[in-house]
């Protein structure tokens, strides 16, 4: 019988991409090597075991070899040994965190830089501080140094006991000699998240997510006001519609302008005393006035003879406008995509709708750089719109 009559056996297609997971003999090897991961006994317990202190269960072996496999793809982003990484992985609150000590590895080993410290205070109290900077730190640096404070050509960050410290019965900022420790690790992750974010790209260590739980705590502990009420809050009798303010979401959320824009006199912000309002795209100061003085809905139907309209921003419509926000990436594109979005909106917004807007806007600012992720703005906006 002839060959040819045999039937032909199908090739299987080969794709080739820089991203570990879309490369399918990548992918491949990835899997094997978390096969082996997860067939090991000395992973860390929270990759293979749930449950409680006191009552843990065994994850099913393909649960295992996922979680190890989340490991092994992170390992391969950042080009360290996958069981090396192993070793400094937790699980806290369903998510895999990373050691203090992995993340100041991984900037040393992707980008070659140690950063610089500097130590203000005595170890043991919360006014306790340190500062890390790519550059060295010369007297005159120091002597300008303050809380929160931000230097010409030098990447800064800095933080104190009190801001970071967790609390709990296992945690390491509970005894006066971690602290220069967790300083540096907090303060290393602290800093690749505002200038290298993608270093950081959902990235977590335990202590953060302590942080998030408190959050969360916070939270459910503070009465929820619903949208209707914050719409309908009345301002002050005969006060004005301040309209939106990009420097006022600078200022309140302490947040340093991008590198790129900072030089350019429309992104600066001016002195607090002296600052000017942005106000929606097409209304003058006197449009402005007339259209969005508070006026209650009785007195609005009585002048024009037509029932008051409703708020203009429903929930529907704040999640669009975060949705619109969301292609941004710097400051500038948001600026633009808020003034594009406003533009579109059929009635001003009044002061409560100005609030709102400009909570959603600052959470886009904060994303944009690299504080928080795009995860965390949609759960707040939804918080925000009631959803």
């Amino acid at each position: 019988m002839s060959n040819d009559l045999a039937p032909q056996r199908r090739e299987s297609a080969l794709v080739i991409d820089p991203i570990p997971t879309f490369d399918t003999g990548r992918f491949e090897h990835m899997q094997r090597i978390a096969t082996v991961m997860a067939r090991s006994a000395l992973i860390p317990e929270s990759l293979y075991l749930v449950g409680t202190k006191d009552k843990k269960e065994v994850l099913p072996q393909e649960t295992v070899m996922a979680n190890c496999f989340l490991v092994v793809n992170q390992a391969v982003r950042w080009g360290l040994d996958p069981f090396a990484v192993a070793q400094c992985v937790s699980v806290v609150h369903g998510r895999l965190c990373y050691e203090g000590k992995l993340v100041a590895a991984v900037l040393e080993a992707k980008m070659g830089l140690k950063l610089r410290q500097h130590f203000v205070g005595k170890p043991g109290h919360d006014d306790f501080r340190i500062y890390l900077s790519d550059q060295d730190f010369s007297d005159e640096v120091i002597k300008a140094l303050t809380p929160g404070v931000r230097l010409p050509g030098t990447r800064l960050v800095d933080g104190s006991v009190g801001e970071w410290k967790t609390t709990g019965s296992n945690s390491p900022w509970g005894a006066a000699k971690n602290h220069i420790r967790m300083l540096i690790y907090r303060g290393t992750r602290e800093w690749c998240r505002f200038y290298e974010p993608a270093l950081m790209l959902g990235v977590y260590t335990e202590d953060e997510m302590a942080d998030l739980a408190d959050d969360a705590r916070a939270r459910r502990a503070t009465p929820v006001t619903s949208l209707a009420d914050r719409l309908n809050k009345a301002p002050p009798t005969g006060a004005l519609v301040s309209g939106f303010s990009i420097a006022h979401v600078d200022r309140e959320t302490d947040l340093e302008a991008d590198h790129e824009t900072a030089s350019t006199s429309a992104e600066t912000a001016p002195p607090a005393e002296d600052a000017t309002t942005e106000e929606f795209p097409g209304d003058s100061e006197q449009e402005h006035a007339e259209e969005t003085s508070p006026v209650s809905p009785g007195e609005q139907e009585a002048r024009s003879g037509q029932p008051a309209p409703q708020p203009g921003l429903s929930s529907d419509t704040i999640t669009a406008y975060s949705q619109a926000l969301a292609r941004a990436t710097q400051k500038a594109s948001l600026t633009t995509l808020h003034k594009a979005f406003s533009e579109k909106l059929e009635t001003p917004p009044n002061e409560a709708e100005v609030e709102i807007m400009r909570e959603v806007f600052s959470l886009h600012l904060r994303r944009t750089k690299g504080e928080i992720t795009a995860e965390d703005v949609t759960l707040q906006v939804r918080e925000i719109a009631g959803a």
